[in-house]
């Protein structure tokens, strides 16, 4: 049989549409360059030869850019009598829409299978915007992202069936989100699928409460960490439920925790946006019944940073995952240093951070501009408390803050491992130094305005044994 893909567009015009024409041959195109494996593509608009191509292909590609013309119905036609037999035979079907107003024409028995939205739709408007490979800016962007989603996946559907898939390094599941939150999901999804993770759940789960539940507890069961993003608003339910798919999947695992059911090491994150302000009171006090949770919880965390920062912090989880001895704990082999900041200064905090590298130190960064008061105290304590020192920047001349801010990390720093040898500093301006005791303390304050400040950072960090 090959390695074969078919794919077909619904409108009358596909031939002449440039969209399409852009679409097919830059997915031919990227196919060509990821895949080590020839795929043989076979177009339902290209194509005069009008066997029967489904039965052919490996992999069905339906995109749904127009009204449904009569060659497209004869596909959609053969597909409702054979697609169960098709896909227990090892084939698959991507659904691709261009417009939400095409929405409507997939099929019931199609919509259960992988779906690729071409649009997105604003939340608080409900305006659609669709994406073209013609339009500058966003939308521009966003189709070849999108685009990239799909031929990857393509790849990857090819990959599994020639058994050409490299062993996974880690199961993450990827849990469903809010539509506001479904750009930053395929981020991250297309990242982890770069990384080599395998991503969970591989197709959509079912509609209705029980069944829902079943397979993802199931799904669960099987990954290594749970991620899950909280977005604006609270998001869509099922029927005969008042939680959304959201809550539904927080809520399996705590379940699931409580009855052992998990892996050993099983962790889970819940990520904020760094500036989130959620307007839908439903979400307002989810969040809420979320963080007082997952405060003092072992097995998970909220975090609130930007999706660069959360990557970094999953792939720390995951090299920690990987490695035999590792516990629920960060602890890299060399010497880690907490960075806290209360205002984003682009320019002092790298440098500090490249004073760091430069004395091989590794760190982890607390945003607390990011972080606000969703920052859940267990998570701070986790972070001071696996570390061998901490480098404080109040860039905000807030006394107050910095003061509070000391005590805690005084606190928590003396509670970790080898805590001999725990040191704080605090990097301030001299207003800002005037007001606090910093020798009472026994934290080592370093001026921003001193011209030895590099030199006296590097100090500090020496002293780390």
């Amino acid at each position: 049989m090959g390695n074969k893909l078919y794919i077909n567009f619904s409108a009358e015009n596909s031939k002449t549409d440039p969209w399409t024409s852009e679409m097919q041959g830059s997915l031919k195109i990227m196919l060509g360059k990821i895949s080590d494996t020839a795929i043989q593509i076979l177009s339902g608009v290209e194509d005069t030869d009008q066997t029967d191509k489904i039965s052919e292909a490996n992999l069905i590609i339906l995109v749904f850019n127009g009204f449904v013309s009569d060659e497209f119905a004869r596909d959609l036609r053969t597909l409702e009598l054979t697609h169960q037999t098709l896909v227990d035979n090892g084939k698959e079907i991507f659904i691709v829409v261009k417009s939400p107003k095409f929405s409507a024409l997939i099929p019931v028995y199609l919509r259960k299978y992988t779906q690729y939205n071409f649009f997105d739709i604003n939340i608080r408007t409900n305006e659609a915007i669709e994406f073209a490979p013609f339009l500058k800016g966003e939308k521009e962007n966003k189709f070849w992202s999108k685009l990239t989603d799909l031929a990857y996946d393509s790849k990857m559907f090819f990959d599994n069936l020639n058994g050409n898939q490299p062993a996974a390094k880690v199961n993450v599941y990827l849990a469903e989100v809010s539509k506001d939150q479904t750009n930053n999901r395929e981020i991250l999804k297309r990242e982890f699928q770069l990384s080599g993770y395998n991503v969970l759940p591989v197709k959509p789960l079912p509609g209705s409460l029980k069944e829902y539940r079943d397979a993802a507890a199931e799904i669960i069961k099987t990954a290594d960490l749970s991620i899950h993003m909280m977005g604006e608003i609270y998001g869509d339910s099922p029927s005969g439920s008042d939680y959304s798919f959201v809550e539904i999947q927080n809520k399996l695992i705590t379940e699931l925790i409580s009855q052992d059911s998990l892996k050993n090491n099983f962790y889970r994150f819940v990520w904020l946006p760094p500036n989130l302000e959620p307007y839908d009171e439903k979400q307002i006090q989810y969040l809420k019944r979320l963080k007082r949770e997952l405060n003092d919880n072992k097995s998970g965390e909220i975090i609130q940073c930007s999706i660069e920062e959360f990557k970094e912090i999953i792939a720390q989880k995951v090299n920690s995952l990987q490695n035999i001895e590792a516990t629920l704990e960060f602890e890299p082999a060399g010497k880690k240093v907490i960075l806290i900041i209360d205002k984003p200064d682009e320019t002092s905090y790298q440098k500090v951070v490249n004073i760091i590298k430069d004395t091989h130190k590794e760190y982890e960064l607390i945003d607390m501009t990011r972080t606000g008061d969703l920052l859940p105290l267990a998570m701070f304590r986790q972070a001071v408390s696996s570390s061998d020192a901490a480098i404080i920047m109040s860039l905000s001349n807030q006394s107050n803050w910095l003061n509070g801010i000391l005590g805690l990390t005084l606190k928590n720093i003396s509670i970790g491992k080898n805590n001999k040898n725990k040191l704080v500093a605090a990097l301030t301006s001299n207003k800002t130094s005037a007001e606090i005791d910093f020798e009472a303390l026994h934290v080592d304050n370093i001026s921003l305005d001193d011209s030895q400040f590099s030199k006296r950072i590097e100090k500090f960090l020496t002293q780390i044994q």
